[in-house]
């Protein structure tokens, strides 16, 4: 992606991270998806057992969780740095405010200040209570 306009310090210094942590996050992936068929085959063919087997399955399977969790964070600093580059990164998605500096570097593709997230989570944790609660009425007991 190229960005037409002049940033500003803050911006280039934000940019500078969400790219670092692109890179990073590409670098887990192509570590996780690194074992190529022959290697794999060669581990399948030393098991011992059908533990041993059940094992790998499950070693498999948290490495395509991993994998698919780096690249929902990928697609999220990617349109992190296009709202960069449109001059709309760093802004409360609710509030409008700056997200603060330090929140940013923890969590560069962050959409909401810290105040707007907590409110956004207290909801989020009534709506399940509430549907909790409601599934409990109508359940026979």
């Amino acid at each position: 992606m190229q960005i037409k306009r002049k940033l500003t310090d803050r911006e280039q210094k934000l940019l500078q991270i969400l790219i670092n942590e692109r890179n990073k996050g590409i670098r887990e992936i192509a570590n996780l998806a690194k074992t190529d068929g022959h290697d794999m085959k060669t581990v399948i063919d030393s098991a011992v057992d059908e533990l041993d087997l059940s094992f790998l399955n499950q070693n498999k399977e948290i490495d395509c969780t991993l994998i698919s969790t780096y690249n929902e964070k990928l697609k999220n600093i990617e349109n992190a740095i296009d709202r960069l580059s449109e001059g709309n990164y760093g802004s409360c998605q609710k509030c409008g405010e700056p997200i603060p500096e330090k929140r940013l570097e923890a969590l560069p593709f962050a959409l909401y200040c810290v105040q707007c997230q907590k409110k956004k989570e207290e909801k989020g944790k009534e709506a399940n209570q509430k549907t909790f609660s409601e599934e409990r009425e109508i359940m026979p007991s």
